[in-house]
């Protein structure tokens, strides 16, 4: 048995969590994290799933009492921008039916599905995002786009 394998050791601690290992180097670029960490205002290096996760449900999540009033007029725009959005999903999910019960090739249904779905969450984050500036507008037109490939996909 080693000497650091019980409580009361003397011999070197390993590092904690977060803090650098002794002899290992650093990478000085993390390729695009760093250019989109340098945008944010944050030290690419110190990026964690942790701290991303945190961000995310501050970006993303359903306003409370203390959050600023969303306009009704944004308010208004995004549900209007949602419900044409939920029509041409309806034109391409027809159009989906009807090529399964033809010939379809087995491809189609799990790529229209995984489109839909990520045009979807995108629509639901536009409304999670409302009380925010920018990003209800960034998903729907996120949304937009995964509808006009599946509508080019399915057609």
């Amino acid at each position: 048995m080693s000497q650091e394998s019980y409580p009361g050791a003397t011999g070197p601690t390993p590092p904690g969590p977060g803090q650098p290992t002794p002899g290992v180097a650093r990478p000085t670029s993390l390729g695009p994290v760093s250019g989109i960490a340098g945008r944010l205002g944050v030290d690419p290096t110190t990026l964690t799933r942790a701290r991303l996760a945190s961000g995310a449900r501050a970006r993303f999540r359903m306003p409370g009492t203390p959050d600023p009033k969303a306009r009704i007029r944004q308010l208004v725009g995004v549900a209007v921008w949602a419900t044409v959005l939920a029509c041409g999903g309806l034109v391409v999910g027809l159009r989906v039916v009807f090529g399964l019960f033809t010939s379809a090739p087995t491809w189609y249904a799990l790529t229209i599905c995984v489109i839909g779905l990520f045009g979807i969450t995108c629509t639901i984050a536009a409304f999670a995002s409302v009380h925010r500036r920018r990003m209800p507008w960034l998903s729907l037109a996120a949304a937009t786009v995964t509808l006009i490939i599946a509508w080019n996909i399915s057609y």
